[in-house]
């Protein structure tokens, strides 16, 4: 299969890999057998010096991490981006803003249903007109 057929996921994390992800670890690599390309990636952890297991310290190598460069390395991330696949970078930022108006929304009928006192799937009762 070639770089570009071959079909990949990436897993974004908080935090990774630390040692209570060792399920986790398993799980990628047997996506990973399965021919699919797996990237790895964290907002934190690249600090992390309590990791002794060689399978964690790999895991670490492959990890890409997102505020390991600080806001100017992000920020110079997002433009290269942007000036590199604009169309990608526009429909993602599309799809981004869809995300959060149906999370918008959701918060509002929650934040709704508990000031009624209701549990968040609970049908309203109807008006008689």
């Amino acid at each position: 299969m070639s770089d570009r057929s071959q079909k990949s996921v990436l897993y974004l994390t908080n935090q990774y890999p630390k040692v209570s992800h060792s399920f986790i670890r398993r799980e990628l690599r047997a996506v990973e057998s399965l021919g699919v390309r797996v990237h790895r990636a964290a907002f934190r952890g690249w600090e992390d010096q309590s990791l002794v297991d060689p399978l964690d310290l790999q895991e670490k190598e492959k990890t890409f991490y997102t505020l390991g460069a600080g806001m100017l390395g992000l920020m110079l991330a997002v433009l290269l981006t942007k000036l590199k696949t604009p169309r990608t970078f526009l429909r993602a930022f599309v799809e981004m803003f869809s995300f959060f108006k149906i999370v918008r929304s959701r918060c509002f009928l929650s934040f709704y249903l508990s000031r009624a006192r209701l549990p968040y799937g609970a049908t309203l009762p109807r008006r008689k007109h």
